[in-house]
């Protein structure tokens, strides 16, 4: 049976000091106040953008546009390594065939080596599935790189 220390500190183990706490952040000095709506004015442009707003849409068209080229070689990565798989695969299935052959059909290890082949080639359209969706998602992803690529080009 094994029997626990009872208090810290004890078998020499060291005694461990509470977590100090975090002390809380101090308030804004000034809190953004919503703009006061004009009467006249129509839904359209309730928001009026001020001196002070940054416009960062620049560099926020650069952010994306990195955004979207390290999920394109992501999802190019991605492919690779499922197709390489399924190579992989095709060898395997080609090996087996080969061995099933030296078999007679209906024999015991003819129908292990069959059922076998017929798992692999399940495991091989599952792959097949994920890179056409892989292919679909890349697709997606080149169209809003060049749509990027044209509104930076526009706007220098």
């Amino acid at each position: 049976m094994i029997k626990f220390p009872k208090k810290p500190g004890a078998r020499g183990l060291p005694d461990i000091p509470p977590k100090a706490s975090v002390p809380a952040r101090p308030p804004d000095p000034k809190p953004l106040a919503p703009t006061p709506a004009r009467a006249s004015a129509s839904p359209k442009d309730a928001f009026q953008p001020t001196a002070s707003v940054p416009r960062t849409g620049f560099a926020a068209s650069q952010a994306r546009l990195s955004v979207l080229t390290t999920k394109k070689s992501e999802l190019e990565l991605q492919a690779q390594h499922i197709l390489q798989s399924r190579n992989q695969l095709s060898h395997l299935i080609g090996v087996l065939s080969n061995l099933a052959a030296k078999h007679p059909p209906g024999s015991r290890e003819g129908r292990t080596l069959e059922s076998r082949i017929a798992n692999i080639q399940q495991v091989d359209k599952a792959f097949e599935l994920q890179l056409q969706q892989l292919s679909t998602q890349r697709q997606s992803v080149d169209a809003e790189l060049d749509a990027v690529q044209k509104l930076i080009a526009k706007n220098p």
